[in-house]
């Protein structure tokens, strides 16, 4: 009942909007990760 009521409260809000619609930092997050996997992988001879 709490949780419900909280949720309710943050998508009224814009501090909700600002933080959980805001993709941006999950890809920045993911776009890092993989380069950092490429930066860190051992060269392959082919």
């Amino acid at each position: 009942m709490f949780v419900c009521a909280r949720l309710r409260h943050m998508a009224g809000t814009h501090w909700g909007l600002r933080r959980y619609l805001n993709m941006k930092l999950l890809w920045s997050l993911e776009a890092s990760r993989e380069l950092e996997k490429i930066a860190t992988a051992p060269a392959t001879a082919v």
